[in-house]
């Protein structure tokens, strides 16, 4: 039985928010854990949004993290990619796993291999190449 919290999308928000924010910082659920004083399992259950974060955790999330806490509730409106700004869009490709593996990938290509494999993925997409 899948508890409420799963699928709220207020919870995923501030998830996938918390999972970007470690991986743009490099660090793994244990140092995470740790500053905070929960287990790198407690981590992983908050950035797949199956728990929740408790308020006095978040503080401490977003002391240690360096950030506001606002920053966990600053959203967009729509469909996934609709209307976002360059900053958005990369916070959202990061905090998808198969983006973050891909953006990594990405960035040991050459710049000739790298204009193919956006040519590749656009085709993909069926979107048409920015001019």
């Amino acid at each position: 039985m899948k508890r409420r919290d799963q699928n709220d999308p207020s919870t995923l928000a501030i998830a996938a928010r918390l999972r970007t924010l470690r991986l743009t910082r490099d660090m793994s659920m244990e140092e995470i854990g740790a500053l905070v004083g929960v287990t790198f399992q407690q981590v992983q259950k908050y950035e797949n949004g199956s728990n929740r974060i408790p308020v006095d955790r978040l503080q401490r999330l977003a002391q240690a993290l360096e950030v506001p806490v606002s920053y966990f509730f600053e959203t967009y409106s729509g469909p996934p990619g609709a209307g976002l700004d360059a900053s958005d869009a990369i916070k959202q490709f990061c905090a998808d796993p198969m983006g973050f593996r891909m953006a990594q990938a990405f960035i040991r290509l050459p710049e000739r291999s790298r204009r193919a494999a956006v040519e590749m993925v656009e085709g993909v997409a069926r979107i048409q190449p920015a001019e």
